[in-house]
């Protein structure tokens, strides 16, 4: 069984972000974006809770990152998340192979997936 990760983080290669939070709002009933600076912030209610979800351009190099705060949606992990990005749109997506985890190690390479459509492989993003 899959641990449900607590908050979802997926980056995406230049996105075109109207598209991205179109589909975001359809997907997920986001309302009332609201840009604060270079972040589009919304939220939504799923189970009976309420999560934010943050859009950030450009949070490195041309990859725009959109996290999840409060993980109430269909996808568990990071990957499922980034699986259904990857069908939403036609750019690269990324995400890290496995949650967050306190005090890990630095000197390790860290290992994130890459997909591109339906292919996915392993790439060190350091």
């Amino acid at each position: 069984m899959t641990t449900r990760f607590p908050d979802l983080e997926a980056y995406i290669r230049a996105p075109d972000l109207e598209l991205l939070q179109s589909r975001l709002t359809i997907e997920l009933a986001v309302e009332a974006w609201q840009p604060i600076g270079q972040q589009i912030s919304g939220h939504f209610s799923a189970v009976g809770e309420r999560a934010e979800i943050v859009i950030q351009d450009r949070a490195y190099k041309n990859y725009c990152s959109v996290w999840i705060k409060h993980n109430v949606t269909p996808w568990p992990t990071d990957l499922d998340f980034a699986k259904w990005l990857a069908g939403q749109l036609p750019s690269e997506v990324r995400c890290s192979q496995s949650g967050w985890i306190e005090n890990e190690p630095l000197d390790q390479p860290t290992l994130w997936y890459r997909l591109r459509g339906t292919d996915i492989d392993q790439v060190r993003w350091d």
